[in-house]
C-alpha cells in the first residue's frame, strides 16, 4: 500500500533537508507547494529558518540542495504572507495636510 504524502510529513522532511523526498512528494501532491503556516511561512521560509549552525557540514549543504527543489517546483520567495487579515479600526491615512 502507498502512503499519500501529507503536510505534516512534509514538514518533517523539510527540515531534515531531504531533497529527494521533498521532490517526491511534490510530484505526487503539487498543491503542496502553496502551503503556508499560520505565520504565512512556506516550505522554502521553513528550510531557511533551520539553524545549520547545529547541523553537520553535511547536513547543511543539504539545505541548498532542498531550496533549489522548492524554488524549481514554484515556491514563491520574499516575505511571509499572513494567511489570516485583522481588520483594524483605524482610517487608513489618505492625505496629508501641512499648514
Amino acid at each position: 500500500m502507498v502512503r499519500s504524502i501529507s503536510k505534516t510529513r512534509m514538514l518533517d522532511l523539510v527540515k531534515t533537508f531531504q531533497s529527494d523526498a521533498v521532490a517526491k512528494g511534490l510530484q505526487e501532491k503539487p498543491e503542496l507547494i502553496e502551503f503556508r503556516d499560520a505565520s504565512g511561512r512556506n516550505f522554502l521560509h521553513l528550510c531557511a529558518g533551520v539553524d545549520v549552525r547545529k547541523k553537520s557540514r553535511s547536513e547543511a549543504s543539504h539545505s541548498i540542495s532542498l531550496a533549489g527543489v522548492l524554488l524549481n517546483a514554484g515556491t514563491k520567495t520574499g516575505k511571509p504572507q499572513q494567511s489570516f487579515y485583522i481588520e483594524s479600526e483605524i482610517e487608513p491615512f489618505t492625505e496629508l495636510q501641512i499648514n
